[in-house]
């Protein structure tokens, strides 16, 4: 649902107790769903907001999603 607001234009707004951790994990699930490759999409999330995607499981999360849309389409 929230990569069809994506698609469709609209903003989205993504925040867990922190800000950081799930906030970036599910940031990053998108834009790799939305086809940027994961050491991108984890780079991006970082440089918007240091010390996102907090784990080594939440980078792994990340770098195992698959792309549903490529940059292409």
């Amino acid at each position: 649902k929230l990569r069809n607001y994506l698609l469709s234009g609209e903003s989205i707004v993504i925040h867990c107790l922190g800000g950081l951790g799930r906030t970036g994990t599910i940031a990053g699930r998108l834009l790799v769903e939305l086809g940027v490759d994961a050491e991108t999409a984890i780079q991006r999330i970082r440089a918007a907001r240091r010390g996102t995607i907090q784990t080594v499981i939440q980078e792994a999360y990340v770098r195992s999603c698959k792309p549903v849309i490529t940059e292409d389409e």
